[in-house]
């Protein structure tokens, strides 16, 4: 099996990181399912399914992303 064959296998779409926490204070997420995301300045890309985002500063989510709670805390 060829390298290209085997890494098309493998598109990014069909790629996801799962994770139950992800803390930071710059966080930019891409095909993520995740429980709880935490941070500053937080961007959630397409492909995401999110619990829950808190966030400090900003928070900006792609139209194709899900986010079932957001909170702004202060």
């Amino acid at each position: 099996m060829s390298i290209l064959h085997f890494l098309k296998r493998f598109a990014r779409e069909s790629a996801k990181l799962k994770a139950e926490t992800i803390e930071g204070d710059d966080i930019y997420l891409e095909h993520t399912d995740a429980k709880m995301v935490r941070g500053d300045r937080i961007i959630i890309g397409p492909g995401c399914n999110i619990d829950f985002v808190e966030y400090h500063t900003s928070l900006q989510q792609d139209e194709k992303a899900i986010v079932k709670e957001k909170r702004k805390r202060s």
